[in-house]
């Protein structure tokens, strides 16, 4: 919680003991007395530079880092318009250098407490709490899962895609008779064989390698033999049987 400071004006160190708290918080950056001893000399000389340097040591030393720093400048026993002045500073370094607007906003807030009517102060809060209602507003919406294909797997593995329908005219493929035609081939010895009911070549299945010419004439010089008729012996005549 805020106190009301001390009404005098800030002071400024000499050299030998800037120098000796300098050497102080080079070991120790999260000491908060010689942080808010250096924080108040550099602000009375107007160093931003240093009053940014002196922010990153402790922000990076202490255990709770910007809350930390903001708690100690809150409670400070400085003037209100200085301590309203460093919570700005911090609120710029939580802004530029750490890039975290959260905290920023509250170290905004923070000083507009302390001195409401500080105009610095007043912009960098409104620009804060703008920075973030946009960041929430541009945030892409989840989009919905409309179908199966659409639901994530799990990693390394990916959906195979759902086949399209055959179209309503187009009759199935007959394996069968797309295979017909041609060779298939033997997994087991990787060689095409021939396909049943075919043969390797377009002669006799059963000629035996021999020219079929010397075997006889051509189809149409074969003699063909008239068929004989053979008449049935006739039948003996019975004797008349005497009376």
């Amino acid at each position: 919680m805020a106190t009301s400071g001390r009404d005098q004006p800030l002071e400024r160190l000499p050299a030998e003991r800037l120098a000796e708290l300098r050497r102080t918080f080079a070991t120790d950056p999260a000491e908060p007395t010689t942080f808010l001893a250096l924080l108040e000399h550099f602000l009375s000389e107007g160093d931003a530079a240093r009053i940014e340097s002196t922010f990153a040591a402790h922000l990076d030393a202490a255990s709770e880092g910007a809350t930390s720093a903001r708690r100690l400048l809150e409670t400070a026993d400085l003037p209100r318009p200085a301590r309203a002045r460093l919570l700005i500073h911090l609120a710029r370094h939580l802004e530029v250098t750490r890039r975290d607007v959260d905290a920023a906003l509250v170290a905004a807030r923070a000083a507009l407490g302390i001195d409401p009517s500080n105009a610095q102060a007043r912009r960098i809060f409104s620009s804060l709490s703008r920075a973030i209602e946009a960041g929430q507003d541009a945030r892409p919406p989840v989009a919905p899962v409309h179908s199966r294909d659409a639901v994530p797997t799990i990693p390394g593995r990916q959906r195979s895609p759902t086949p399209p329908p055959a179209a309503a005219d187009q009759p199935p493929e007959d394996e069968s008779l797309a295979s017909a035609d041609a060779e298939d081939e033997d997994d087991e010895i990787g060689i095409a064989t021939t396909p049943a009911g075919t043969f390797l070549d377009d002669g006799d299945p059963f000629a035996d390698g021999e020219d079929a010419s010397e075997e006889g004439p051509p189809p149409g010089e074969i003699e063909m033999e008239e068929p004989k008729t053979e008449l049935a012996a006739p039948l003996p005549l019975l004797e008349a049987e005497a009376d």
